[in-house]
């Protein structure tokens, strides 16, 4: 699982993917204040952890999807897992982002939002790209 600082802020500002989270049992959050550093990462497993949530403002918590939740995300755009795993593949080269986790993101987001991640600038950019 990435913890890393930047697939934190990418899943942050991911806001299409966040509004449309609903907190499952082993769900990864996060609190991010700012953009340099996670405070608290811990997975949704107990009640509650549930009613915390519900306490808390939802723009308080970031979700850190794993990577087989990305992949649930865009398996529906697909006809089969095979045309799913070759569209992916035909995805990474260009890309050095050193996750899978960071690699599917960036896939969902662009298979379904059109969005390209942009490092420097720290945010999602909508770019024509074939899907």
């Amino acid at each position: 699982m990435d913890t890393s600082i930047e697939y934190g802020c990418m899943c942050k500002m991911a806001k299409e993917i966040q509004m449309k989270w609903k907190p499952k049992w082993g769900d990864f959050i996060s609190g991010i204040e700012d953009d340099s550093e996670i405070n608290v990462l811990m997975s949704v497993r107990f009640k509650e952890q549930f009613k915390c949530i519900d306490n808390y403002n939802k723009s308080d918590i970031v979700w850190i999807p794993r990577q087989d939740q990305l992949q649930e995300m865009v398996r529906e755009e697909f006809e089969n897992d095979f045309s799913l795993t070759m569209r992916f593949a035909k995805f990474i080269p260009g890309h050095t982002e050193s996750t899978m986790e960071k690699l599917w993101l960036m896939f969902v987001m662009i298979s379904k939002y059109g969005k390209l991640w942009f490092s420097t600038e720290r945010q999602w950019i909508s770019t024509n790209w074939d899907n």
